[in-house]
């Protein structure tokens, strides 16, 4: 729009994804991400199992991924998948804390809240 000002912090990860206007502290992040170096941030909210999830996740390394079986395992839920894919549903951060690393046992990706193709891409460029 016309009068619009446009922050001269920017991040372009490519053709398709550009940041603008974002403070400091989340343009070094997603420089960090870009550079595949980027840690999990501690960003949990909901309840304690919610949360107890989100810190889960948090520890699927960079490029690799993990089932929804596995990651209920982990949280000492084993018969809890269906729980861990609504958790991860309502994950508030999905890059910060990359539920997209959580697929389905065959393989396959599963769900995704901001979009499957976002999903894959992500699961893409990590493992480039």
């Amino acid at each position: 729009m016309e009068g619009d000002s446009i922050s001269s912090s920017a991040l372009t990860l490519s053709s398709s994804f550009q940041c603008t206007g974002a403070n400091a502290f989340l343009l070094e992040w997603l420089q960090a991400y870009s550079e595949k170096r980027a840690e999990p941030l501690s960003l949990l909210s909901g309840t304690v199992f919610q949360q107890t999830v989100l810190k889960a996740i948090s520890t699927v390394a960079f490029g690799n991924t993990i089932s929804y079986q596995e990651l209920a395992q982990r949280c000492g839920k084993p018969n809890g998948a269906r729980a861990i894919g609504n958790a991860c549903g309502r994950n508030p951060f999905p890059l910060f804390v990359p539920c997209h690393r959580i697929i389905r046992s065959d393989g396959s990706l599963g769900g995704f809240a901001a979009d499957l193709e976002i999903k894959r891409r992500l699961l893409a460029f990590e493992q480039t």
